[in-house]
């Protein structure tokens, strides 16, 4: 095509388009490439590369009424380079990932609520098309006495389960559905009036020492203008509700929005067995099986000879078992226990010394189990 060609280029509206010129360049200060302008008889113009797709262009998401261009900030990498998704997820077992809540604070500057999140992954599945990982997680907030903060106190929730799943072909995720959107790419919110918008890969400065001057993608919410139909803004959580993952570091989400007014950073992590930051903000969440035994009830005497005893720290549940089983996991003796119970006998004279365990069997959640020595008569 002839520089000073045209065509229709829309029809809603009436736009055409012109070959403007033909040019031999570089794209991001760092390729050359071949280069084309095009103009509109709007007065916008695109310029495209041979190689490196679109290097500029009219910004049709306007934001604020700014009417600004976007610019190619590096060019396209073979794969899905920085959102590759063992990259971006690259955990296994046993990992560890803690969030301080960060909250915005309106007129007064004082916050009244703190919260912390901690996450461990349990399992990791690599397939061919996918990389899956589940965690379990749980969240503690405390609320301040301070006038106005409403009814202090720490609510700790109960311990929930979770699962990523991203493509190892596109990137793209059901948990994370804008990724991975490229710079000022945008995406529809499902059952919103809002969008998902992506912004260029670079180095930020965090206030966590563990991600001080990590290189990070970062993606936020844009939000429908009143009254302006096409029109966007980014509003207050364009600091708060944003969502960012960091190639170097390939933690998964290192801040994750959670809410209109507030976010978690990630403060604390541990990764095959090296840790990052404090762990102090997260002691009393995910307690291990052993903790929540040693919570629930306590064994004694233990070891015992002829009989030992369960006693409770609150009173049973309706549906409640309990059982003795050996060393094998073969169950060798078994009672229902009444409902408000708090305490029972377990009959040991007829097996043989040996290690055993006791197991309360709930009516909701796993077992709950302690070690207990049978020692000779």
């Amino acid at each position: 095509m002839a520089v000073g060609s045209t065509w229709a280029a829309s029809s809603q509206p009436a736009l055409t388009a012109t070959l403007v010129s033909r040019t031999y360049g570089v794209v991001a200060g760092t390729v050359a490439d071949s280069l084309v302008t095009i103009g509109l008889s709007n007065g916008q113009l695109f310029v495209l590369g041979r190689q490196s797709g679109l290097v500029r262009g009219p910004q049709w998401l306007t934001l604020d009424g700014s009417g600004n261009a976007w610019q190619q900030w590096a060019p396209p990498r073979p794969g899905l380079g920085d959102y590759a998704p063992r990259t971006l997820f690259a955990l296994g077992t046993g990992d560890e990932l803690g969030y301080e809540q960060t909250r915005y604070s309106f007129g007064s500057g004082f916050v009244c609520t703190q919260g912390y999140q901690l996450r461990h992954i349990v399992g990791r599945q690599l397939t061919a098309d996918s990389l899956v990982l589940t965690y379990r997680e749980q969240t503690q907030t405390t609320t301040s006495a301070f006038p106005g903060c409403g009814t202090p106190g720490t609510y700790t929730t109960s311990v929930q389960a979770g699962r990523w799943a991203i493509s190892l072909r596109t990137g793209r995720s059901p948990q994370f559905a804008f990724l991975p959107l490229l710079a000022d790419e945008y995406l529809p919110q499902p059952n919103t009036s809002s969008l998902f918008m992506g912004r260029a890969v670079a180095m930020q400065a965090a206030s966590s020492a563990c991600l001080a001057s990590t290189q990070t993608l970062t993606f936020i919410p844009l939000y429908a203008i009143q009254n302006q139909p096409g029109h966007y803004s980014v509003g207050i959580d364009d600091a708060a509700y944003v969502y960012q993952f960091s190639p170097t570091l390939g933690l998964g989400p290192i801040t994750l929005g959670s809410g209109p007014n507030y976010s978690y950073s990630l403060t604390y992590y541990s990764r095959n067995g090296v840790a990052c930051g404090l762990r102090t903000n997260f002691a009393g969440l995910l307690p291990t099986r052993a903790a929540l035994a040693a919570a629930a009830a306590t064994l004694a005497p233990n070891p015992a000879a002829t009989t030992t005893t369960l006693l409770l720290a609150a009173p049973a549940q309706a549906g409640t078992m309990l059982a003795l089983t050996d060393a094998l996991g073969r169950r060798v003796w078994s009672t229902p226990v009444a409902t408000g119970q708090t305490d029972w006998s377990i009959p040991l004279a007829t097996q043989p010394a040996g290690l055993y365990f006791v197991q309360l069997l709930l009516p909701s959640g796993p077992p709950l189990t302690w070690k207990l020595v049978k020692t000779a008569d």
